[in-house]
């Protein structure tokens, strides 16, 4: 006579399945701050080092970096709707402390920075130009043609370092963190 294992309970296995799409989630945040952040390495081995032929330290930033973000490219639909998924799940189940709406855009503005991942966002806007249009800037510059390349390759370097660093140290963080805090 074999006896049945007791059946957890609907509220047990609810928490169970929340776990599990929280490790998702958190998995997903890992993944693009390890690729960010061997990016930013990157950067700094090819200015440390230069362009040295068979570094170990840039090629293995380098293969990291491309593939993380990669399967963080790949990944992010899903993990956009399981992140809208937890903040609809928290925001039902905290309707208790909801503050009053901002009336003005003045008080609109001055709720949004204070929120340090807009305020992330608004930096990155400074170093994203840098990376992007690198060519253009070049371009103005008077310089001598054989200087424009170095010129090129600082500007790029001080964007993806600005972007990497911002978003490793300030926005992720603080989602990770705000992820963490919903109930």
């Amino acid at each position: 006579m074999t006896v049945a294992e007791p059946e957890m309970p609907a509220s047990e296995r609810r928490l169970v399945a929340l776990a599990r799409w929280d490790a998702l989630i958190f998995l997903y945040y890992g993944i693009v701050w390890v690729g960010t952040a061997a990016s930013n390495a990157k950067v700094i081995a090819r200015g440390a080092l230069g362009e040295v032929e068979g570094s170990a330290v840039l090629a293995a930033a380098s293969w990291l970096s491309h593939h993380s973000l990669i399967f963080a490219a790949v990944f992010t639909p899903v993990a956009l709707i399981l992140v809208g998924a937890t903040g609809v799940r928290s925001a039902y189940n905290t309707r208790k402390d909801i503050k009053e709406p901002p009336k003005t855009l003045h008080q609109v503005a001055q709720m949004m920075l204070k929120d340090p991942v807009i305020v992330g966002a608004l930096v990155l806007l400074v170093f994203l130009p840098l990376i992007s249009h690198e060519d253009l800037v070049v371009g103005l510059l008077p310089v001598k043609e054989s200087q424009r390349e170095h010129v090129r390759s600082v500007l790029r370097d001080v964007g993806s370092l600005g972007v990497s660093a911002v978003f490793c140290f300030i926005m992720l963080p603080t989602t990770v963190l705000r992820q963490w805090r919903m109930k």
